[in-house]
């Protein structure tokens, strides 16, 4: 079996859990890595048995490297990611794919100049229940829609968090926000009209309320940093509803028909989210010889930064300053 060696940009919690994971499959492994801060890259080089860099470019330019999963904070995902295409180097962006849709356009023109492959890792995209909900949506097992209710909604408040720091593109739209919008987005294409509010505090939006219009129903979504009301979807059809918590990937999902009673069924879990999958995924993608992913189209993902960015002109939200 061959392995797809691969290069991380940025080593904190997420690069921990997904580096874990894809390296006990057995198809992947780490050969490099660069972080701001050297020490935190040397433990996280000596726990992988990677090489740690000074510099992000001779961590991609590596000869042993296949691919770059560039995993830093949100405002540093373009610059590295851009990076790497300039190197010719297979590139893996973690969502956000880039704070707005004019850094995402460059990146894919970039990517088509130099003809490598530049994939989202928005997991949504790959996960086995938000595929499998799709796939009722698409079977039109719930009938007509009437409703949708999106919620992501989790407490990261504090002074220390990269999620409450504006120059690190911190707050709900860009962390939480993007999985709904996103999700919304797959099942139900465009919207013909958004509406959204914000509550902001010092540059960072806290709490965003955004609905979808479409042309028989609407998609009410929520994100939060500053509160503990849950994960959850709700969709609701003429036939049937289906309803998810921990927002697509990791309990499955359960799904009513015909409303005869109230009962729910579960169908499709437990299904505990792992990254392995996407990167599986990728992996074949890359040595098939694409340069995109079918999984996440580049335009779909561009189009989805236009929707990003149309949200934030609403709620007067500017990334500034940033790092």
């Amino acid at each position: 079996m061959n392995k797809l060696r691969w290069c991380f940009i940025g080593t904190g919690k997420l690069a921990y859990k997904v580096a874990s994971q894809i390296i006990k499959s057995g198809e992947h492994e780490i050969v490099s890595c660069y972080t701001r801060k050297i020490e935190n890259g040397k433990r996280f080089a000596k726990k992988f048995n990677c090489n740690t860099y000074e510099d992000a470019e001779s961590a991609i330019k590596d000869s042993r490297v296949d691919a770059v999963y560039v995993v830093t904070p949100h405002n540093a995902h373009f610059r590295y990611a851009k990076l790497s295409l300039i190197n010719k180097k297979p590139t893996f962006v973690e969502k956000p794919f880039t704070v707005d849709h004019q850094e995402a356009l460059e990146l894919i023109e970039l990517s088509k100049i130099n003809n490598v492959y530049l994939a989202e890792a928005m997991w949504t995209w790959f996960g086995s229940t938000a595929n499998n909900i799709k796939q009722e949506i698409d079977n039109n097992s719930l009938g007509k829609i009437k409703s949708a209710t999106m919620r992501f909604n989790i407490f990261s408040y504090g002074s220390m968090s990269r999620l409450t720091d504006p120059k690190r593109a911190g707050g709900a739209l860009l962390d939480l926000g993007i999985y709904p919008i996103t999700f919304a987005y797959r099942l139900f294409g465009k919207p013909d009209n958004i509406i959204a509010k914000s509550y902001i505090r010092k540059c960072v939006d806290l709490k965003d309320d955004i609905v979808f219009s479409y042309k028989d129903f609407k998609v009410n979504i929520s994100c939060s940093i500053i509160d503990l009301k849950g994960e959850k979807v709700i969709i609701n059809g003429e036939k049937g509803k289906i309803k998810c918590n921990l927002f697509i990937g990791r309990n499955g999902y359960s799904v009513s028909r015909g409303f005869l009673n109230n009962n729910f069924k579960k169908e499709k879990g437990p299904m505990m989210f792992n990254y392995t999958r996407e990167f599986n995924i990728v992996k074949e993608e890359i040595l098939s010889g694409l340069k995109e992913s079918k999984y996440v189209p580049l335009s779909k993902t561009l189009e989805i930064m236009r929707i990003m960015d149309d949200i934030r002109n609403q709620i007067n939200l500017e990334y500034k300053n940033l790092e």
